[in-house]
């Protein structure tokens, strides 16, 4: 009750005259005073816009630069920066060096986005109080926002130089080290975060992520454990702590913990494979995830060395790595594994085809077909294995067989399309592209390839560009469509949308030897004819045994 009465006599006197006398008595100093003190009491009250009325009131009287200050602060409570500019600009026309007025303008200068101009204020506000602490966190904040880290860094740490560890302060520097990849920095931030608060659940955690990254597993591992050890029940800490165990080698162990978080006493073979691939299949989203499956799958070769699949994993992260070399060995030691097990050597097959190892390939394919004659897969494989190879006629066979098998499936009925089409067999081809699309109207995989056929043949041209056009409706950024509308246009002497299209095509695959070599000849039709040299001899550089380029190289150099 007694705070209560306190707070109402205060309310009451602010909301009292201050002068009972008759102000026309007043001197212009004292209506000056008057008025500004009741431009003070408006606003503690909060009531802004009444306080401006009473200090520009008191402006009239006296423009003395505390004022004119008032005047440019309540604007910029209420956000007219412009205004409170120009009145702090007058104010320091009287008071050059007042280093409030100063300040003032500086955070002015902030809330216009104009960071240059609030730096060199700052820096003139420092040069004469080194040690103010506000100003220099002010002015390293500014320095982050004109992207100049190392500025930033220098008077982070004068700050820390005059008051200590602070954790606002060690964050932004984290910030600043990490972005900056000084991860030595980085970590040595976040340790003397952890001497102000060593619990700090969130900085132990993206510490020994760090460590991960680093790779330096053992000391993820320790801080994983730790906190585990705190927090029994958390599933996902838990789970970070399985996978340093992982990362580390400890295999055995983090099996052990996996197994704990599924709630079994141990994994069979067929889960601690499905953990390796879970890994695996984190590649692309977790580099760390490489180092984890190639421990987890090296582990299972050692322990189960009669299951081909483990061998095949080696092998494909021999690719993820780009290690062209060693892969093959892995595989063939899966097959002799593997022995008479049909999936092997389709998966096995196909990875070789993949990678343009079509010998290997079709070798590896063959002995699927002899294993199981009859699997539809296995017949288009090899066929689109041997078309790549260049034996486009023995491709037909296979793929005829797995036609038999399976006339609706749309991908045996492209690749036979596209089969026929090389053998100049275009009334066959087309018969199957027309029933692939009675199927499967919309595919636009099959529309494009059934455009670009007639369009490399200069047949039904408007038909061909109503397909493309389809196809591009469905996958709009793929490049071989995109291509193929070119190439399209191309024929039908519509140099310009040929040029757009292709070039699109390029943007997306600028490696591609075919989409060069098109836009080269669209150049050449344009008589741009030093652009599509350019392009001709980007094509050759990824395709140098190609005697066609080769040829229009020469003839227009």
């Amino acid at each position: 009750m007694k705070i209560f009465l306190v707070i109402v006599f205060s309310l009451q006197f602010l909301s009292t005259p201050l002068f009972s006398q008759n102000q026309e008595e007043l001197s212009d100093s004292e209506k000056a005073v008057y008025f500004f003190i009741e431009g003070k009491i408006k606003e503690l009250q909060l009531n802004y816009y009444q306080a401006l009325e009473n200090y520009k009131t008191a402006l009239r009287y006296d423009d003395s630069p505390g004022i004119l200050f008032a005047i440019s602060k309540l604007y910029y409570e209420i956000d007219k920066f412009d205004e409170s500019f120009n009145y702090i600009n007058d104010a320091l026309k009287k008071k050059p060096d007042n280093l409030e007025y100063l300040e003032h303008k500086g955070n002015v200068y902030i809330a216009l986005g104009n960071y240059q101009k609030a730096s060199e204020i700052y820096e003139s506000i420092i040069a004469q109080k080194n040690d103010y602490t506000y100003g220099l966190y002010a002015l390293a904040r500014i320095y982050q926002q004109l992207d100049l880290p190392a500025k930033a860094i220098i008077i982070y740490e004068k700050i820390i130089d005059n008051i200590g560890y602070d954790y606002d302060i060690l964050r932004r520097m984290y910030s600043i080290y990490y972005n900056a990849k000084e991860y030595d920095k980085s970590i040595e931030v976040l340790k003397a975060v952890l001497k102000i608060d060593p619990y700090d659940r969130e900085v132990r955690e993206q510490l020994a992520a760090l460590y991960t990254m680093l790779k330096m597993p053992e000391e993820a591992k320790k801080i994983y454990e730790e906190l585990a050890v705190l927090n029994p029940q958390d599933k996902e800490l838990q789970t970070e702590l399985v996978k340093s165990l992982f990362y580390s080698g400890q295999i055995e162990s983090g099996f052990d913990g996996y197994a704990k978080l599924l709630g079994y006493d141990s994994l069979s073979y067929q889960q601690k494979l499905e953990v390796g691939q879970l890994y695996y299949n984190l590649i692309r989203q977790d580099t760390s995830s490489i180092q984890i499956a190639e421990n987890i799958f090296k582990y299972l070769v050692n322990t189960f060395p009669e299951k081909w699949i483990s061998y095949y994993y080696l092998g494909a992260i021999d690719i993820v790595r780009k290690d062209f070399e060693s892969f093959p060995a892995k595989f063939e030691k899966a097959l002799s594994v593997a022995d008479t097990l049909t999936e092997a050597y389709l998966q096995i097959g196909y990875v070789y085809y993949e990678q343009n190892k079509f010998n290997d390939a079709n070798r590896v394919l063959r002995r699927a077909v002899e294993l199981s004659p009859d699997n539809e897969q296995a017949l288009m494989l090899l066929g689109i294995s041997l078309q790549s190879s260049g034996d486009v006629r023995t491709s037909i066979e296979y793929l005829e067989k797995a036609f038999k098998l399976k006339s609706d499936d749309i991908a045996i009925i492209s690749s036979l399309a596209i089969a026929y089409n090389r053998t100049g067999n275009y009334e066959k081809s087309n018969e199957l592209y027309e029933a692939g699309l009675k199927i499967e109207p919309d595919n636009p995989t099959l529309l494009n390839n059934y455009a670009y056929n007639l369009s490399e043949r200069n047949e039904r041209l408007e038909y061909a560009l109503q397909m493309s056009k389809k196809s591009i409706e469905f996958e709009p950024r793929n490049s071989s469509f995109l291509d193929t509308l070119g190439w399209i246009y191309y024929k039908l002497a519509q140099f310009d949308l040929a040029l757009k299209y292709i070039s699109q095509s390029l943007e997306v695959s600028p490696d591609n030897s075919v989409v060069n070599d098109h836009l080269g000849d669209v150049y050449q039709a344009k008589n741009e004819i030093d652009k599509a040299i350019q392009y001709w001899k980007r094509a050759l550089e990824l395709a140098p045994d190609n005697n066609n380029i080769k040829l229009k190289i020469e003839q227009y150099s």
